[in-house]
């Protein structure tokens, strides 16, 4: 049994050292589709947001070391039926049905660490910090309601990215993330954004 696993581990330090003459990208840049997962902010909508993309560019500054910059697009909505509405001192009211809306733009710099697990598979772990511009909107009779904000965004993430073989330039990328950005809005009770979102898209590099 011991020699089984001294022979086991030799294999995959072997493994692991001709993995590494494998992986020589110097640049990635992908495209993805983002699924978002409202968070803290259930009570404004919880509607899962299948409107989402994502847009970013990682430049290795050692082999298992990427920094890089991100720009992200979702758009999260929701219908209500009827029911009455009152303003926050309790002055007015109204009856309608309503759709709500959140769209969301972070934008920012990125930085990820690479695992060398696989000649054609490659996890990661990273974070993403920059700031959101966010609009939050209420469509009710023949009104809109719309805010407007900026907030702080810190993103870190993990997944992965699969080559077909390992002299490929392009690759499919996975990834999970939690997002949390300061964006504040008292009228619609948070003072923050949070989301958990899915990122399913093609990576190209050389």
């Amino acid at each position: 049994m011991k020699n089984k696993i001294i022979c086991t581990l030799s294999l995959i330090f072997f493994l692991g050292n001709e993995i590494n003459a494998q992986w020589h990208d110097k640049n990635l840049a992908a495209i993805s589709w983002e699924i978002g997962f409202p968070g803290n902010n259930k009570n404004f909508l919880s509607k899962t947001s299948l409107s989402g993309a994502k847009i970013e560019y990682r430049h290795f500054i050692k082999e298992n070391l990427s920094v890089g910059a991100f720009l992200d697009w979702n758009s999260y909505y929701q219908y209500f039926p009827s029911a009455t509405y009152t303003n926050n001192d309790q002055t007015q009211a109204v009856t309608t049905d309503m759709y709500r809306y959140i769209y969301t733009l972070p934008f920012g710099a990125n930085a990820h660490y690479y695992f060398n697990v696989g000649k054609i598979i490659r996890p990661f772990i990273g974070l993403s910090l920059g700031t959101q511009y966010a609009e939050q909107r209420l469509y009710y009779n023949i009104f809109l309601s719309e805010t407007k904000n900026w907030g702080f965004l810190a993103r870190p993430e993990l997944g992965l990215i699969i080559k077909p073989n390992q002299l490929s330039a392009f690759g499919v990328l996975l990834g999970a993330s939690y997002s949390y950005a300061t964006n504040p809005n008292n009228d619609y009770g948070f003072n923050s954004l949070q989301s958990f979102n899915i990122q399913i898209g093609i990576a190209f590099s050389k």
